[in-house]
């Protein structure tokens, strides 16, 4: 192996695995967030609904599932 490969290689080995010193609370934070919104997005959704479907409309639509 060249000396100019083995410096190649070293350069793309990083010096810390992944740097996730605070990883487990990066992902606990992601996920509240993101309970969070979809929360708001379903509370959201609800109150723009035009309102209970009739049952006609119920059966079509889980006929055509």
């Amino acid at each position: 192996m060249h000396a100019s490969a083995r410096s190649h290689r070293a350069a793309l080995v990083p010096v810390r695995p992944l740097d996730l010193e605070h990883g487990s609370w990066s992902a606990a934070f992601q996920v509240l967030v993101g309970g969070v919104m979809q929360g708001t997005l379903g509370i959201a959704q609800h109150h723009l609904s035009a309102g209970r479907i009739g049952r006609r409309t119920l059966l079509a639509h889980l006929r055509a599932a």
